[in-house]
């Protein structure tokens, strides 16, 4: 059988018949809005489209699925569904009615898209109940558009939003965008470029708001809110002014009379973002003024519309000299923010990058994050592939979140020790429990809290530790070493038994898994205590997520088709950070192949990409090995000597940048425990090891390898592990329409290609470097 996807629909895919059709015949509303109504149209919409069920509107009580508001619901149908947060819904289906609602109006639209993809997934029955929320309020993408229709780091054609310095669109194209951003709920979209001229000035001007405000509209029924990009010097540059400085009265002025004029053309402005200070951009620095005063400026003009001013922290010295080595870049943004810290009004929220340097491959989390205890700040990360492969690369990067939401700050009293890129040789046993069709708060109740009850006292324990999440229960349990991982799995087995009867009847058969530590080369785990990023975002600390998306004109919306898989799996994080990059991996493949042998082959191969194209990449944490300006493939010594500030410094004996407080001095802007375990080679985690240190190439690692030998070994896996997933590709010939498995299978190819590339010149460069030959006498270039 040929699986046939519409790529242009990406998970909304036709299914065959479900359950409940008879009640989702009918459809109604008690309460009229923008939302609702919309929601209500797109749940009649997609259930003819993609179910095959048709669907009509029917006067509210008589309706078999009813969509509102939990207040109004319970209020006039005597119902008592449970209150949830804002944006939140409930799900509850009787033999009698389907019942989505609320707890505000954009909160039932959510509920509605989660239904749909639930309904796909075959996780729909009478008697489901789910109850689910964001954990953060703040889910943005921040589009780097030219008014040219060019996409800054795009790959995957033009500008949705412009053409030939205008806002020009294919409405529907707009409509269906989105469709899918609210699906996976994002509900901020940042338009305007950010770089030099362009859109992030001509859109706060009156000539072009009237064009803008269309635009809000098209994204409002899908509880979208836009945010402009504006510009600092604007004005100087648009309000002719002599200056931009934030302290000088007629700037503030200028800004005051700006922001009252957007907001009457579009009243739910969500505020604006600003790039200030950054890679040639003009900045408070210019006129002597710190960027608490430089934001607070622009952010006092929106305050009294409820809007928000994100300010980006990507701050740093971009004309360094190469030869003084007491700059260093990493350093920056922490150094300029956190004196700060406090000083930033309340409707300012700060956008600090995941790591210090540039959306890197490998690179440590921000020390910003958890030192922040004073200001509102975002997590920013990159939907777009910009030095991961550019969607030509497969290379699915919710694997790589999952490991920065891991990442524990030490910024709270109950933290116990740092685990991002943990040991790999510590005892380590983990235990999955799937439980369909219910959330997180009822998979904690129902099924981790009585399983870590019985495992808490198990002999030679060192920590345990758990992930509550939509539909599946996940304890890690590490062992004292030496720990005979066999044995304690038979433990953790027998206590286990004791208690499975008093598992709820509908959950999955407790698994339990032994790391491999061969199996990929960093393990993920979740810890107890309050301050990993994970945690620092479901309690408020970290006030939302901000990315680069990955979309263009392209029909497939990403170029690479199985790339959707990061648009998706960003607004999924973004929801519930307690996700797994697994569980989103199936459940985005379920989604958007229908087949269920096509979709586990796909999500296989997205769990392997991130690993393999870790390998073959820039080794152990050194970051910038790429082409200049354009970021794709390798060129080892292309940014050395640029004055960009991100050298690797190899010479004949070492490589790195010692950046413990003997040398730069970065580490230890870190928590003490953090400053400490990066600080020691003999702690450090080896994938960042030259992050942190300058080592020699003899430097013997864990696996008693030299740091030499694991670079030429990890280059030629990485190749091999690219040439597996493209024969695993391969094997999907006969079960996918043409249309999708030929160009999948080009860009597997030119990856393979990429890899090559990769794999030769780093292995040629540090051959040539140090005239050491490989231990194994592979074909190294001379």
């Amino acid at each position: 059988m040929i699986c046939n996807i519409k790529e242009y629909d990406c998970w909304f895919q036709r299914r065959a018949e479900v359950p409940c059709a008879r009640l989702l015949g009918s459809v109604g509303l008690l309460e009229q809005s923008l939302i609702l109504e919309n929601a209500a149209a797109e749940l009649s919409a997609l259930l003819t489209k993609n179910f095959a069920v048709l669907s009509a509107a029917a006067e509210g009580k008589d309706a078999g699925t009813l969509i509102g508001t939990i207040p109004v619901l319970n209020e006039r149908l005597g119902l008592e569904l449970p209150c949830t947060k804002t944006e939140g819904f409930v799900i509850r289906i009787s033999d009698t009615r389907i019942i989505i609602a609320g707890q505000d109006e954009t909160g039932a639209l959510y509920g509605v898209y989660r239904f749909l993809a639930l309904l796909a997934l075959g996780k729909i029955s009478v008697g489901t109940e789910i109850i689910d929320a964001p954990a953060t309020p703040f889910r943005s993408l921040t589009h780097w558009d030219s008014i040219s229709g060019d996409v800054i780091r795009g790959y995957a054609g033009r500008s949705l939003f412009y053409k030939n310095g205008r806002v020009d669109y294919d409405e529907q194209r707009v409509i269906d965008y989105a469709r899918l951003l609210a699906s996976i709920g994002i509900n901020r979209l940042a338009i305007g470029g950010i770089f030099g001229p362009g859109p992030g000035e001509l859109l706060i001007t009156e000539a072009m708001l009237p064009d803008v405000a269309r635009l809000a509209a098209l994204f409002r029924p899908f509880g979208v809110k836009l945010l402009l990009n504006a510009k600092f010097s604007a004005p100087y540059t648009l309000g002719k002014l002599p200056t931009a400085d934030p302290l000088d009265a007629s700037v503030i002025d200028w800004w005051k009379e700006r922001a009252d004029l957007i907001y009457r053309y579009i009243p739910d402005l969500a505020g604006f973002v600003v790039k200030a200070d950054s890679e040639m951009e003009p900045g408070p620095f210019d006129y002597g003024r710190n960027h608490a005063e430089g934001a607070n400026a622009v952010a006092a003009a929106l305050a009294p519309h409820g809007g928000e001013l994100v300010w980006r922290c990507f701050v740093y010295n971009c004309v360094q000299d190469w030869r003084d080595q007491s700059i260093d870049r990493a350093r920056a943004a922490y150094d300029m923010f956190k004196p700060l810290d406090g000083e930033f009004a309340d409707n300012v929220l700060l956008q600090v990058k995941f790591g210090p340097y540039d959306f890197q491959v490998l690179e440590p989390v921000s020390p910003l994050f958890g030192a922040l205890s004073k200001t509102r700040y975002t997590l920013e990360l990159q939907v777009t592939q910009e030095y991961t492969g550019q969607q030509i690369d497969l290379c699915y990067l919710p694997y790589k979140w999952e490991q920065i939401l891991d990442f524990d700050t030490h910024h709270d009293p109950r933290s116990t020790r740092s685990t991002m890129f943990p040991e790999v040789n510590m005892p380590i046993l983990t235990v999955t429990t799937s439980y369909a069709g219910v959330g997180p708060e009822t998979v904690e109740n129902a099924v981790t809290k009585l399983l870590e009850s019985q495992l808490v006292n198990l002999s030679g324990l060192s920590s345990i530790s758990s992930v509550s999440s939509q539909e599946s229960s996940t304890i890690t349990l590490t062992f004292d070493y030496g720990s005979d991982l066999d044995a304690k799995a038979n433990d953790v087995r027998d206590r286990i038994d004791l208690v499975r009867n008093r598992l709820p009847n509908d959950a999955g058969s407790p698994l339990i898994r032994q790391y491999n530590p061969n199996s990929t080369p960093t393990l993920r785990v979740a810890v107890q205590g309050g301050s990993t990023l994970r945690e620092l975002l479901i309690a408020g600390t970290i006030a939302g997520v901000s990315a680069i998306p990955n979309v263009g004109l392209d029909h497939n919306w990403t170029g690479h088709p199985l790339v959707q898989a990061n648009l998706y799996g960003y607004g999924r994080l973004c929801w519930d950070p307690r996700l797994s990059a697994e569980l989103i991996a199936r459940e985005w493949s379920a989604l958007t192949f229908v087949d269920a042998g096509v979709a586990d082959t796909v999500s296989e191969l997205l769990l392997r990409s991130y690993p393999a194209y870790e390998k073959y990449n820039a080794p152990f944490g050194v970051c910038f090995m790429v082409t200049p300006a354009g970021h794709y493939g390798p060129n080892i010594e292309g940014y050395e000597f640029s004055p960009w500030g991100t050298y690797h410094r190899a010479g004949r004996f070492a490589i790195g940048i010692d950046r413990t407080s003997s040398g730069t001095g970065y580490v230890t802007q870190y928590a003490p425990e953090n400053a400490a375990f990066f600080g020691d080679p003999a702690t450090c985690p080896e994938q960042l090891i030259l992050f942190f240190h300058r080592l020699r190439y003899d430097y013997v690692m864990k696996n008693n390898k030299t740091l030499l030998q694991n670079i030429y070994n990890t280059h030629f896996e990485g190749y091999d592990e690219v040439k597996q997933m493209l024969e695993m590709w391969k094997g999907l010939k006969d079960r996918l329409d043409e249309h999708t498995y030929s160009p999948v299978l080009a860009r597997f190819e030119r990856q393979l290609a990429n890899a090559r590339e990769w794999r030769d010149q780093i292995n040629t460069y540090f051959w040539r470097k140090t005239g050491i030959a490989d231990a194994q006498g592979r074909n190294i270039y001379e």
